[in-house]
């Protein structure tokens, strides 16, 4: 009886560990889905990111992040305005002024995007995915929704 108690106790203790173990393994890897953005230090540059649409050498997203090759300066951009929350309250004209025409494919005059780059999966950029910053109007014309979506290329 005793043993096959400690063979129980062993068993549910192995496994909370193995699950532990995935778990820590998994926010490790998701962590490099995201650029670290902190939002105190922060700043968002208008024509940095309009430079990094257009950027001839390197194609539509714009050059890497300094000294982050993962990610393009665009996608660091995008994930701090929508983490910092920059976006909010902003008006169609205001979101014009900072990023530019929107150049999402098929959106109307309620939801605007802005290509930023490859996605990530839990091992790195994917080439079979891109990143966009998506935005939400409402009826005043007033971004309700701003965050980053990734779709299948």
């Amino acid at each position: 009886m005793v043993t096959r108690g400690r063979a129980a106790v062993t068993l549910t203790v192995t496994a909370t560990l193995v699950v532990a173990a995935g778990a820590g393994a998994y926010a490790v890897l998701d962590a490099r889905r995201t650029p670290g953005i902190d939002c105190g230090r922060f700043r968002f540059d208008s024509s940095e990111w309009k430079r990094g649409r257009q950027h001839p050498v390197v194609g539509p997203y714009g050059p890497s992040a300094p000294g982050n090759d993962r990610f393009t300066r665009n996608q660091v951009a995008a994930h701090g305005l929508v983490k910092c929350g920059l976006l909010e309250g902003k008006t169609k004209r205001d979101v014009n002024t900072l990023l530019g025409r929107w150049d999402g494919e098929a959106y109307d005059e309620q939801y605007w995007s802005y290509a930023v780059g490859r996605g990530h999966d839990l091992l790195g950029a994917s080439s079979h995915t891109e990143q966009s910053l998506y935005m939400e109007f409402d009826e005043r014309g007033a971004v309700r929704d701003a965050r980053i979506v990734s779709r299948r290329m």
